[in-house]
């Protein structure tokens, strides 16, 4: 699965909290996050090859945008999370398959 893959699915996961099927939405994303956590984790690393620090703010909002993923998790709080994973991350997803591509991967 690839990075616009994952965006569609975290999606549909978002979508579930958005309509309060919040059980079902936490065991949805409790499958997601191993394949998320590496996509990130690859989109930070080439984020640090672009030329003349450009990535680095990406790199801390990358970082930030999980930091408050894992705060809205263990608060619980489903609307945070619906709003991180339909905006933030699957906008990070469209950009790491940019930077694929841009590479020629």
């Amino acid at each position: 699965m690839d990075g616009l893959e994952l965006a569609v699915v975290l999606k549909d996961c978002a979508d579930l909290f958005y309509e309060n099927s919040e059980k079902a939405a936490y065991e949805s994303l409790a499958g997601l996050l191993p394949r998320l956590n590496g996509q990130l984790q690859e989109l930070t690393g080439l984020l640090g090859h672009l030329p003349d620090g450009e990535g680095t703010a990406l790199q801390q909002k990358v970082l930030t945008d999980l930091r408050e993923l894992v705060t809205a998790y263990q608060c619980r709080d489903g609307l945070a999370l619906a709003d991180l994973l339909y905006y933030d991350i699957s906008e990070e997803l469209s950009l790491l398959e940019e930077l694929k591509q841009g590479a020629g991967q």
